[in-house]
């Protein structure tokens, strides 16, 4: 889905299993210490605080939840296993007889990593967002597709009281797609492709106006990154047709400073 004109790659004919040592001969002998063999080539799923039949799947090892890896898809082996047991009566089991039968799920996956979203504000009130495309991996290879794949759109709020003035409200003001940026050749390749689009002084307060609020109201930017649709994409995919898009991830919501870069 990252990749344009990028046929899906085939499923493995063959999963490959554990790295579990055949163990083809064992001599056990009564009073022998704790043997942890095999019990570090599984990850131990997370129980669940509130229940014993709900668990949590962790993130692949050495990633975490900004890796790009995880736009991947994911083949998952689980299985029943015996730990360690309680220091006092420790479990004594074989590499062999530690796990039980697999249960094989394809196409898992996790959360995307969060899209960061840069707010730059110049001198003339302009503001210029960039944020970087979703990266696609082939295998364990990093692809930059340029055009991406995907649609990046910046949304502008006004951040306004409400009546009763219990609490403070995000209204829409404007909305805009982001453009990629030419990529320039150098001696390393970027890690990832941006995009960016400006709004100026004068078109944020046109917008806060139209409106009918203040100037000077406070504003944020947030941006979402849209997965591509197989018979193109919606005009208006974050409001008549927000129910027709898949969003792959969103940024936090960004407060713009507005007076930090005026002399």
């Amino acid at each position: 889905m990252l990749l344009p004109g990028t046929e899906p790659v085939a499923d493995p004919l063959v999963v490959e299993g554990i790295p579990l040592d055949p163990e083809l001969v064992r001599v056990i002998t009564p009073g022998q210490v704790q043997d942890l063999a095999g019990r570090s080539t599984m990850q131990k799923l997370e129980p669940s605080v509130t229940s014993d039949r709900h668990f949590l799947l962790p993130l692949p090892p050495n990633t975490d939840p900004g890796s790009p890896e995880l736009f991947s898809f994911f083949t998952y082996d689980i299985r029943a296993g015996h730990d360690s047991g309680p220091a006092a009566d420790p479990l004594w089991t074989t590499a062999q007889g530690r796990f039980g039968e697999s249960l094989q799920l394809k196409g898992v996956q996790h959360p995307a990593p969060e899209l960061a979203c840069s707010v730059i504000v110049e001198p003339d009130d302009a503001i210029r967002i960039r944020a970087p495309y979703a990266c696609p991996y082939v295998g364990l290879r990093r692809v930059l597709p340029n055009p991406p794949n995907t649609e990046i759109w910046i949304v502008l709020y006004a951040r306004v009281m409400q009546a009763d003035a219990s609490t403070k409200r995000n209204i829409q003001i404007d909305l805009r797609r982001l453009h990629a940026l030419r990529q320039h050749g150098g001696a390393s390749a970027p890690l990832f492709v941006e995009g960016e689009v400006t709004w100026t002084g004068a078109e944020v307060r046109a917008a806060l106006q139209l409106a009918g609020l203040p100037i000077d109201t406070p504003i944020s930017v947030l941006a979402v990154e849209l997965l591509p649709e197989p018979n193109g994409s919606f005009a208006d995919p974050l409001g008549g047709d927000l129910g027709q898009v898949r969003i792959l991830r969103t940024s936090p919501l960004s407060a713009v400073e507005t007076n930090c870069c005026t002399p």
